[in-house]
């Protein structure tokens, strides 16, 4: 059924949401460390 691969690309896309938040805070910390 359609909806199983929804919901499974929805995970997904949540999961690589998540990554991104983690990783662009972690890119202003050290901003804030080295100001450029």
């Amino acid at each position: 059924c359609v909806c199983v691969f929804v919901c499974a690309g929805l995970a997904e896309l949540r999961a690589k949401f998540e990554e991104d938040k983690q990783r662009i805070r972690k890119l202003k910390d050290t901003r804030k460390f080295r100001p450029y």
